[in-house]
């Protein structure tokens, strides 16, 4: 099949107009309005993390905020042996700086931060501990 430059030309040119303009993408871009500068630094690792209780006595690892002004959700991360490396967890309010536990034994976490532009953070460092384990059925015997 054989194509005329005069068609090729202009569906060129709106392929680099759709690109330059941001077309097709549905992250919206960050610009500081003061030098129209993109924002592409990364905020501050969280840090301290560590095993807490919340007021009912549950388990919840907690840690310090990252300094960022900018952050917008943090993502917590727990070691799996299955994959031998970490993996996300489903994080219920993922915009604090706390994440409910919900089994028992020894895991190892780890926590970065996102800002509004989509810039991550580093991970923080990974903690490990041990949450006891509570509320077990005590055996009333074989019938």
């Amino acid at each position: 099949m054989k194509f005329s430059r005069s068609i090729m030309l202009p569906i060129a040119g709106l392929a680099v107009i759709a690109a330059l303009s941001g077309c097709g993408s549905n992250n919206p871009v960050a610009v500081d309005p003061g030098n129209q500068q993109f924002d592409t630094t990364p905020p501050p690792a969280p840090a301290n993390v560590q095993l807490s209780s919340d007021n009912a006595g549950n388990p919840i690892l907690v840690w310090d905020a990252s300094s960022a002004p900018d952050v917008s959700a943090y993502q917590v991360e727990v070691f799996s042996a299955h994959t031998g490396g970490f993996v996300p967890v489903n994080d219920p309010n993922s915009t604090d700086t706390s994440f409910p536990i919900q089994t028992s034994g020894t895991e190892t976490y780890r926590v970065r931060a996102v800002d509004t532009s989509g810039n991550w953070s580093a991970f923080s460092a990974s903690a490990t501990v041990l949450v006891p384990v509570t509320g077990q059925p005590t055996p009333i015997g074989i019938q």
